[in-house]
């Protein structure tokens, strides 16, 4: 299984491509040709299997991120939504401490622990780049969470502008409240950053709009506001639905 998504953070797109292992547990260790970022994967990889009390071998995901003309990035994430809420815990706290962001990492997640709302962590993520560059990031799914605790856990981040970030909450679900279902957030963090240094927030739009239009309309108008010329966008959400977009209600996700 794979999931192809496109990030449009910044003016060029980056192309994104994930990819279930399906249990094996190899990495691509000599993908990234650094032989940091080797290291980096190398010091946390035996975290999330049994060699380190681990109730099960973490399920790993690659993934390959290419925004032209720049080379392509590797990351790898493992999956800890099959254990324990304590389990996950124990291993990221060990991973946090091996890759020196433990003190940021316990901050963060004493914020979002006591937001309101249920907060389940599912992704343990690491960029295979020179240790400087390279993000390490945690996903917490939110579970019969609002917009209030959405932002909540946003604000998290360093660089977080409220702002900007409500803005684009209301283009996106049209609601002053409601986050949808299971609405995602992603805390980055960097070596020298005592805190999470970044945050996302992934919204899923078919539980707030009707059909696909509607949910292309709406993250076409985020694009444009934000100086992003969405018609590409729109083309790559027409042709990738077998659908007219107006009679149809697809996954599609989109994030701020």
């Amino acid at each position: 299984p794979a999931e192809m998504s496109v990030n449009w953070s910044r003016h060029q797109p980056e192309l994104r491509l994930l990819f279930d292992s399906l249990g094996d547990q190899r990495v691509f260790l000599d993908s990234p040709g650094d032989p940091i970022a080797t290291h980096l994967q190398e010091l946390i990889h035996d975290v999330f299997t049994p060699h380190s009390g681990r109730p099960s071998p973490a399920p790993v995901w690659h993934a390959i991120a290419w925004r032209p003309p720049a080379s392509l990035v590797h990351k790898t994430y493992y999956g800890v939504y099959e254990w324990p809420d304590r389990e996950r815990i124990t291993a990221i706290d060990e991973a946090m401490t091996r890759l020196g962001l433990f003190r940021a990492w316990r901050h963060a997640h004493q914020q979002i622990d006591t937001a309101t709302g249920q907060h389940e962590i599912e992704f343990f993520a690491v960029d295979l780049l020179d240790r400087n560059d390279a993000r390490v990031k945690i996903y917490y799914r939110h579970h019969h969470g609002d917009l209030a605790t959405v932002r909540r856990a946003a604000a998290v981040a360093a660089k977080h502008d409220d702002i900007a970030a409500d803005t684009a909450y209301q283009t996106l679900t049209g609601s002053p409240t409601d986050a949808g279902r299971e609405a995602l957030t992603c805390l980055a963090f960097r070596t020298g950053v005592d805190s999470a240094a970044e945050s996302t927030t992934y919204l899923r739009l078919p539980s707030l709009t009707r059909t696909d239009q509607e949910a292309v309309d709406r993250t076409s108008a985020l694009l444009d506001d934000q100086g992003v010329d969405p018609r590409r966008f729109r083309t790559l959400a027409a042709r990738l639905n077998p659908h007219p977009l107006t009679s149809s209600s697809r996954p599609l996700v989109a994030d701020s």
